[in-house]
């Protein structure tokens, strides 16, 4: 976890470079100076040693109750918005700054815009998510899940991020197929496109510079990494349902996994559930019936790019037993209807 506060403390910096920051370094002298020495640079070295005398002895609480009262005084007039990003990464103590704000009774014309990853919160054990539940049962909070972004939407972030060079909607639609509308992944295909010369401006307009069908699902290492690195929280076990899988395909039923692995069922069952559950790689897809009429259920890679770097780690010759295993699995239990979704 960060710095104490930290994300805070980087919020009132900014607000005290502002324009009318004079104004509201004098305010939280008066109403938060412990606030104020964590940030030295906004005072004078003398008025700094008087704050230090006058917060001599603060407790943790009081930290908290100065802030709040510092932050009434500021919205009365003016509305603020506070927004803290990676909050599954964040102090103890900034959540529980955010517990007291969200819980204050008095009024106060304040937004607090936090962003989190459940999935890492979940890994990680980070209290965010008890912090999160605790405010919706006191009618404190609101969550929004972020969902993809549509191929319009792409096109919008393209033409904010090259200002006014316009770009086609046949590469917000190329952009779009090869992350599936994933922001975090859109960012990074841009970029790698850019680097690579890919995409690049010409006569005013930014177009490809060369055949992209190849390009749709080339992986930028910046993604490489991140998924590699997700990779280092699942178990072995987890990891082998997980190759196997992409082995299948995008979509795979529990049973040809497990068939393909040597493993019972309800164990394959058991991990994909818990992947699922903590939001990575795979969520539930469904339910099919196998023709020994035995119903199994059905996962798919959240994303492509997933099943693809869990693919190309397999070694070759592991790799070629996996897909022999397979053939023989479809044509022992499909005999002839070897057609049929796996």
């Amino acid at each position: 976890m960060g710095e104490v506060y930290l994300p805070v403390l980087e919020a009132l910096g900014q607000l005290c470079r502002q324009e009318s920051g004079d104004e509201i370094v004098r305010l939280m002298g008066r109403q938060a100076p412990t606030w104020l020495i964590e940030m030295p640079g906004l005072v004078g070295d003398k008025e700094l040693e008087a704050i230090r005398r006058r917060a001599q002895g603060a407790t943790r609480e009081r930290m908290l109750r100065e802030l709040a009262e510092f932050l009434e005084i500021l919205t009365a007039n003016t509305p603020l918005v506070l927004v803290i990003e990676d909050l599954q990464w964040s102090d103890l103590s900034t959540l529980d700054l955010i517990s007291v704000l969200a819980q204050r009774r008095g009024r106060a014309h304040l937004i607090i815009v936090g962003t989190y990853r459940p999935a890492d919160a979940i890994i990680n054990r980070h209290p965010v998510r008890a912090l999160k539940q605790e405010l919706q049962v006191r009618g404190s909070c609101h969550e929004l899940a972020l969902g993809s972004l549509t191929s319009k939407e792409v096109k919008e972030y393209l033409a904010a991020r090259f200002g006014t060079q316009p770009t086609s909607a046949a590469i917000a639609s190329l952009i779009h197929h090869a992350t599936e509308g994933n922001p975090l992944f859109i960012v990074n295909v841009v970029d790698y496109w850019v680097s690579q010369g890919i995409l690049a401006q010409r006569n005013g307009q930014w177009e490809l510079t060369i055949f992209a069908a190849r390009e749709r699902l080339s992986l930028p290492e910046s993604l490489r990494h991140m998924i590699e690195k997700q990779l280092e929280r699942i178990t072995p076990e987890e990891r082998r349902v997980l190759e196997t899988a992409s082995v299948v395909g995008r979509e795979f039923s529990i049973a040809i996994v497990a068939a393909v692995l040597g493993e019972k069922r309800s164990a394959v069952e058991q991990w994909c559930e818990e992947l699922s559950e903590r939001g990575q790689f795979v969520h539930l897809h469904g339910t099919e019936i196998l023709p020994d009429q035995i119903m199994t259920s059905r996962y798919r890679f959240v994303h492509a790019l997933y099943q693809q770097v869990f693919y190309e780690r397999i070694a070759e010759v592991r790799r070629m037993g996996l897909h022999r295993q397979l053939s023989q699995w479809l044509e022992t239990i499909y005999g002839g209807r070897k057609e049929e979704t796996l």
